[in-house]
C-alpha cells in the first residue's frame, strides 16, 4: 500500500489529507478499492454536515469512489434518522460514492495493521449491505 499525505491541488482549492493506493495484497484489503482518500478531523466536537459535504465534493472532483472520514468524535446527526452529516453521506451513497467513518475510539482499539484492514472491510460491507457508515 502506498500513501501520499497533504496533497494540495495546483490551484490551492482543496487539500487531501491522505491519498491511498491499495495494492490489494492483504486479505482484508481486497475488498477496499485500489484508490481511496482519507480526511482526518481531530475536532473536539463531531464533524458537521458542511465538512462532510466538502469531503464528498473532493471525492467527486478527484473521481474517487471511496472516502474514509477519520473523525475523532464522530459526525453530527442521527444515523438511523439520516440527519445532518449522515444525510450527506446517504446522498453520496445514492450517487455511487462511499464514505465510511472511523472514530478515534475505533483507532485506539486496533492493535495492528491487519485489524485496521478488517475494520475498513467491515465498514465498507456495512455501508453496502445495510446503508450504515
Amino acid at each position: 500500500m502506498l500513501t501520499r499525505t497533504n496533497g494540495i491541488d495546483p490551484f490551492r482549492g482543496s487539500e487531501i489529507d491522505i491519498s491511498v493506493a491499495n495494492a490489494q495484497t492483504a486479505m482484508w484489503m481486497k475488498v477496499v478499492p485500489s484508490l481511496f482518500l482519507v480526511e482526518c478531523k481531530n475536532w473536539d466536537s463531531p464533524v458537521d454536515a458542511k465538512a462532510v459535504a466538502a469531503f464528498i465534493l473532493k471525492l467527486r472532483e478527484k473521481g474517487v469512489g471511496l472516502g474514509v472520514m477519520v473523525a475523532a468524535n464522530g459526525i453530527t446527526g442521527d444515523q438511523s434518522d439520516l440527519t445532518a452529516a449522515y444525510m450527506k453521506i446517504n446522498m453520496a451513497q445514492q450517487a455511487g460514492q462511499r464514505v465510511i467513518v472511523v472514530t478515534l475510539e475505533d483507532l485506539r482499539s486496533l492493535e495492528n495493521a491487519e485489524q485496521l484492514s478488517k475494520l475498513l472491510c467491515e465498514r465498507i460491507l456495512e455501508c453496502v449491505a445495510a446503508g450504515r457508515f
